[in-house]
Protein backbone atom coordinates (compact mmCIF):
# COMPACT_ATOMS: atom_id res chain seq x y z
CA UNK A 1 0.00 0.00 0.00
CA UNK A 2 1.12 3.42 -0.90
CA UNK A 3 0.21 6.79 0.85
CA UNK A 4 1.11 10.08 0.81
CA UNK A 5 1.10 11.80 3.68
CA UNK A 6 2.30 15.51 5.11
CA UNK A 7 3.55 16.21 8.66
CA UNK A 8 3.70 19.45 10.19
CA UNK A 9 3.98 20.92 13.60
CA UNK A 10 4.07 18.94 16.14
CA UNK A 11 4.16 15.76 14.31
CA UNK A 12 7.07 16.56 12.09
CA UNK A 13 9.11 17.61 14.98
CA UNK A 14 8.65 14.06 16.25
CA UNK A 15 10.03 12.43 13.15
CA UNK A 16 12.49 14.60 12.34
CA UNK A 17 14.17 14.03 16.14
CA UNK A 18 13.33 10.41 15.28
CA UNK A 19 15.13 10.63 12.53
CA UNK A 20 18.48 12.64 13.57
CA UNK A 21 18.65 10.90 16.67
CA UNK A 22 19.10 7.02 14.15
CA UNK A 23 15.88 5.79 15.20
CA UNK A 24 14.16 5.36 11.81
CA UNK A 25 16.11 6.47 8.62
CA UNK A 26 13.02 7.06 6.68
CA UNK A 27 9.97 9.20 7.84
CA UNK A 28 7.96 6.05 6.72
CA UNK A 29 10.37 4.03 9.20
CA UNK A 30 9.44 6.48 11.76
CA UNK A 31 5.68 5.88 11.00
CA UNK A 32 6.10 2.11 11.52
CA UNK A 33 7.72 2.36 14.51
CA UNK A 34 4.89 4.37 15.98
CA UNK A 35 2.25 1.64 14.42
CA UNK A 36 4.23 -1.15 16.39
CA UNK A 37 4.38 0.80 19.37
CA UNK A 38 0.74 1.22 18.97
CA UNK A 39 -0.40 -2.17 18.69
CA UNK A 40 2.19 -3.16 21.69
CA UNK A 41 0.64 -0.46 23.99
CA UNK A 42 -3.03 -1.18 22.75
CA UNK A 43 -2.67 -4.78 21.60
CA UNK A 44 -4.85 -3.97 18.23
CA UNK A 45 -3.62 -7.11 16.45
CA UNK A 46 -2.19 -9.76 18.01
CA UNK A 47 1.37 -11.14 16.70
CA UNK A 48 1.74 -14.48 15.01
CA UNK A 49 2.74 -16.61 18.09
CA UNK A 50 -0.51 -14.79 20.45
CA UNK A 51 -2.43 -16.15 17.71
CA UNK A 52 -0.72 -19.59 17.44
CA UNK A 53 -0.57 -19.61 21.26
CA UNK A 54 -4.56 -18.11 21.49
CA UNK A 55 -5.48 -21.21 18.64
CA UNK A 56 -3.71 -23.59 20.95
CA UNK A 57 -5.25 -22.70 23.71
CA UNK A 58 -8.59 -22.89 22.16
CA UNK A 59 -8.02 -26.42 20.93
CA UNK A 60 -6.81 -27.49 24.43
CA UNK A 61 -9.69 -25.84 25.71
CA UNK A 62 -12.50 -27.80 22.86
CA UNK A 63 -10.27 -30.95 24.40
CA UNK A 64 -10.85 -30.47 27.68
CA UNK A 65 -14.92 -29.85 27.29
CA UNK A 66 -15.70 -32.98 25.24
CA UNK A 67 -13.84 -35.39 28.14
Amino acid sequence: MNISMHFEGYVAKIIEEAQKQGLAKTKAEALRLGLLELNQKYGLVATDLEQRELEMDLAEFDRMEKR
